[in-house]
């Protein structure tokens, strides 16, 4: 049998079900005809990955091990560049080479890594800021200005020559910040209400008060502030508020939507919800950074879930260094406020990635 004779109809079906985009890429690699029947603008249903967020420069390699939920296999990748790195939601791996220099690398694309122009020397304590970058691709961080607490937000497409950068209208501690729109939202240390701001002018668009959500503090290491990060979640925006007690290690999720009036901004506000829908899942790192994905068909995910890292201390290492903490990947089920703990053959300081076979100023 002529394996490039299959109909193309059929192709189509068979690579909808490969639940691993590693499969995918290996079922196109068979041949010519079966890459050309396969769009890369059609790949399975896909979930982030588990990774290890340890610098590379750290362990000596350019290479990453990754884990997929949807097939509970362990992958090693290449990466053509150095640590550490914080994940894109649109698959690309944002990694800082030095103070003021960034670049993105898709690992999973022959693509060459793209270099992004290089941040005035004044600003330091980067950070990226939530965005999802499937609707509009433009790299976001949150930075301060020298010997200020003034806030700053800097923004960048590929090919940009230079940065835009915008500085926040209150000189406060930003706890969290998302570009949503053209526009930031960000939650201060007042901890009263999330500032609306014009992501190119700086000016201010609207105050959303916090209302009922409870503010008093709620320790946990990888979320900015007692409420969480503010995050965009399939075209909404949510504040996620974590409770913990710390001496039982006990967690619970509250998670609030805007309902956002800008005509009316007396009537925008926000309301606490136990579902965020069967089929989706909120995915936050240790930094407090989010994603967010369907389950597709697979029997290992489940929907209406806060998947996120418990962080513990390493009994064996004598360091307080927060680099010596482990993480252990869990599950939150906003429903009934259970918590499983997911097994991983992986140790380290964890994070998500999206995989994606999308290559900036390409087509399929």
């Amino acid at each position: 049998m002529n394996w490039s004779d299959l109909p193309p109809e059929l192709l189509h079906l068979i690579s909808k079900k490969l639940k691993d985009i590693i499969e995918f890429v290996r079922f196109r690699a068979v041949c010519k005809q079966w890459r050309y029947d396969t769009l890369l603008s059609d790949p399975p249903p896909q979930v982030p990955w588990l990774v290890d967020n340890a610098p590379l420069e750290v362990i000596g390699e350019e290479k990453m091990t990754v884990r997929s939920l949807f097939s509970d296999k362990t992958h090693t990748i290449h990466v053509p560049a150095k640590g550490p790195f914080w994940a894109l939601s649109t698959g690309y791996l944002l990694a800082k080479k030095d103070e003021h220099s960034f670049s993105l690398i898709n690992p999973l694309t022959s693509g060459k890594e793209i270099h992004l122009p290089i941040l005035e020397s004044n600003l330091h304590d980067f950070r990226p800021v939530c965005h999802d970058q499937r609707k509009d691709f433009v790299v976001v961080l949150e930075a301060k200005l020298e010997n200020s607490r003034q806030p700053i937000v800097c923004f960048c497409r590929p090919g940009d020559e230079t940065w835009k950068i915008t500085k926040l209208p209150v000189l406060r501690e930003v706890f969290s910040c998302l570009y949503y729109n053209g526009r930031c939202l960000y939650l201060h240390d007042s901890f009263d209400n999330v500032l609306s701001v014009d992501a190119i002018t700086g000016s201010i668009l609207l105050f959303l008060p916090l209302g009922s959500i409870n503010t008093s503090t709620s320790t946990f290491s990888f979320l900015y502030s007692p409420l969480g990060p503010i995050v965009e979640f399939f075209g909404q925006v949510l504040i996620v508020r974590l409770n913990l007690n710390t001496d039982d290690h006990v967690y619970s999720f509250e998670i609030y939507q805007l309902e956002l009036h800008d005509d009316h901004p007396d009537q925008s506000k926000w309301v606490k919800t136990s579902n965020i829908g069967d089929d989706r899942m909120l995915f936050f790192d240790y930094r407090g950074n989010c994603l967010s994905a369907k389950t597709g068909d697979s029997s290992r995910l489940k929907g209406n879930s806060v998947y996120f890292f418990e962080c513990y201390e390493d009994s064996s290492i004598d360091d307080d260094d927060e680099s010596s903490n482990k993480y252990i990947p869990c599950r939150y089920d906003i429903a009934d406020g259970t918590i499983e703990f997911l097994s991983s053959p992986l140790e380290g300081r964890f994070s998500w990635m999206m995989p994606n076979l999308f290559q900036l100023g390409t087509e399929n």
